[in-house]
């Protein structure tokens, strides 16, 4: 076996599962409704497995939409191997498209297209995550292996 070459695949699956997942949550922010920035804001990366409890309340809705802003989220490093992508407000579901009760059924300002979260997750996740390991791919710690 070449020396090194465990922790080297190691650094590979972890920096690709952190450039994906941060591509993926930018997606996410963009392709998802926003009126307040409550929903973009809450979108989380945690490391493993595990459930993303929709636990924050919506804050007093603003008269009018709100200019876009995507905030940054922090990347942690994965556990085992994973990290979990989740969205932390009351009524991600629903925001989602994946329960009833859109509040703009034709669109209008705040809204993202319906069914946008499973159109998403069920095709144009793929170039995230393609993008995610090739930018992990140019990193200097995986680019410059040498193995003994």
């Amino acid at each position: 076996m070449i020396k090194g070459f465990d922790s080297w695949l190691d650094r590979v699956e972890e920096k690709a599962l952190e450039e994906s997942a941060k591509r993926v949550v930018e997606d996410l922010k963009v392709a998802g409704p926003y009126y307040s920035g409550d929903f973009e804001s809450n979108w989380v990366v945690l490391p493993g497995e595990q459930e993303v409890s929709g636990s924050v309340q919506p804050g007093t809705r603003p008269k009018f939409q709100q200019n876009r802003v995507i905030t940054t989220t922090p990347i942690p490093a994965p556990q085992n191997n994973a990290l979990t992508i989740g969205n932390r407000m009351e009524y991600k579901l629903i925001a989602q498209d994946l329960a009833p009760g859109r509040l703009k059924k034709d669109g209008g300002p705040g809204s993202a297209e319906q069914d946008w979260f499973t159109l998403y997750t069920t095709g144009k996740i793929k170039d995230a995550l393609k993008k995610g390991v090739t930018v992990a791919s140019q990193d200097s710690s995986i680019r410059n292996f040498k193995g003994s």
